[in-house]
């Protein structure tokens, strides 16, 4: 179907509609259920990050960086891992520093790294997507806003809170 044509343009009429309608009437949140997922999933953050801090890496990183030290501090990871502890890796971001992303992590066979990554998918999941939701109920449901008009492909948006990255 070209985009120009009279069904094209009811289609993209039609699913306006359909859409606005969804924004107006919301999506509803079982908003007990997403209390005890953000409460479970800060208890698995608080749990790993403890195992994290004592664990003999970051013994190590402690004593380079001091109270600087952060389990979020990817750079801090990446001189412990490379410089400190020797391992190799010519993965690099576009500033020229290694990269410590999953993939360059999963390479190195260190049981603290995969509680890392896991850690980190914690605290995108608690972040990005459960408080993302949490943010935008109001009552028990969300109304994100769907943006036909934005995409020049024809293809939809959603933001506030984005629905369809929700894993």
């Amino acid at each position: 179907m070209r985009p120009t044509t009279k069904d094209a343009y009811k289609l993209f009429h039609d699913g306006s509609i359909a859409l606005s309608n969804v924004e107006a009437n919301g999506m509803r949140i079982a908003v007990d259920s997403l209390d005890r997922a953000i409460a479970k999933t800060k208890r698995k953050i608080e749990k790993l990050t403890t195992k994290l801090q004592g664990d003999k890496v970051f013994k190590l990183w402690r004593r380079e960086f001091g109270d600087r030290a952060a389990l979020g501090k990817d750079q801090q990871l990446a001189h412990v891992l490379f410089k400190v502890m020797g391992y190799q890796s010519d993965a690099r971001t576009a500033k020229a520093k290694q990269k410590v992303d999953q993939e360059v992590l999963d390479k190195i066979d260190l049981p603290f790294l995969k509680d890392y990554v896991k850690l980190k998918k914690y605290q995108k999941a608690l972040g990005t997507n459960l408080m993302g939701i949490k943010r935008e109920v109001v009552g028990d449901r969300i109304h994100p806003n769907f943006n036909l008009n934005i995409a020049r492909t024809y293809r939809s948006s959603v933001d506030n809170p984005n629905s369809q990255n929700f894993p």
